[in-house]
């Protein structure tokens, strides 16, 4: 046997082998490296929401070109809203496959649960609800390319404003009134609730009347319209109307009620008494 003619024949085979898996790499490397195969993250101007029951759901496109050689298959997005204390939503979507030579807008969502927020919350007077803040939005794109041989992970991080839902209360006690009906005493407190746009329909808001030595004067149920800035009056009934005479401090508890939700408010005034 010529071993030089082995070692010719044999160099030559791994020459091509070599050549084939090279060409192979650079098939692979070649549309990340001139950016044929992007993901393109959603700006914040299209981002929209949406309230289902009691989950405020953000929605966004995500852009996905695949100019490669190669179909991206298990197209997997995973989604994490979270500030540095607490995860308020994550959602895992699977989207599939994009062939190659293609691309695909994805709309993706994540529904951020109100009533966990509410109850995990409740320490801090439902911060969240009240105020606005600035979250990470954290988004992974997961998917297999060049005939399933390779893993693609794409991360993005994206600064994320929270809006708050309820944006003011303010309760006018120096417009209040006291009226007579059918024997039973009202009184009745001018008062401003704005809530973001994003809500819808009405809601209820439940009052109570209680002294500094926690007895209860008075309740009562109002109407709320959310969405907008509404105006409107809280009727308390009054079941101790000699309470209403003294110079004291009274507390209007508010039970605001909608979605499923219950956010409890208090507002401390010095009531001058009447004759």
């Amino acid at each position: 046997m010529d071993l030089k003619l082995v070692y010719r024949w044999t160099s030559r085979g791994v020459l091509a082998v070599s050549v084939i898996f090279m060409v192979f790499v650079m098939s692979v490397l070649y549309p990340f490296i001139v950016g044929n195969f992007k993901v393109v993250p959603p700006s914040y101007k299209d981002v929209s929401y949406e309230i289902e029951d009691n989950f405020l759901v953000v929605k966004a496109p995500i852009t996905i070109i695949n100019e490669g050689l190669y179909d991206v298959n298990d197209l997997n997005i995973e989604m994490t809203l979270k500030n540095s204390s607490y995860i308020f939503a994550y959602n895992s979507q699977s989207f599939g496959k994009i062939p190659a030579g293609a691309g695909r807008i994805i709309y993706i969502s994540l529904p951020i649960d109100l009533l966990k927020l509410l109850q995990a919350e409740v320490s801090s007077g439902y911060y969240h609800f009240f105020n606005n803040d600035n979250f990470d939005f954290l988004v992974n794109v997961k998917c297999k390319y060049a005939l399933n041989t390779i893993n693609v992970v794409i991360h993005y991080d994206r600064e994320y404003l929270w809006e708050a839902l309820i944006k003011e209360i303010e309760i006018y006690w120096e417009d209040a009134t006291v009226n007579y009906v059918d024997n039973k005493t009202y009184l009745t407190i001018p008062f401003l609730l704005d809530t973001a746009k994003i809500l819808r329909g009405s809601g209820e808001v439940d009052v109570a009347l209680i002294t500094d030595n926690g007895k209860n004067i008075g309740s009562g149920s109002t109407e709320i319209q959310l969405g907008n800035r509404y105006r409107g009056n809280l009727e308390i009934e009054i079941n101790d109307y000699s309470e209403l005479q003294k110079q004291q401090y009274l507390t209007l508890k508010l039970t605001l009620k909608f979605l499923g939700l219950e956010i409890v408010q208090s507002f401390r005034y010095y009531w001058e008494g009447m004759p």
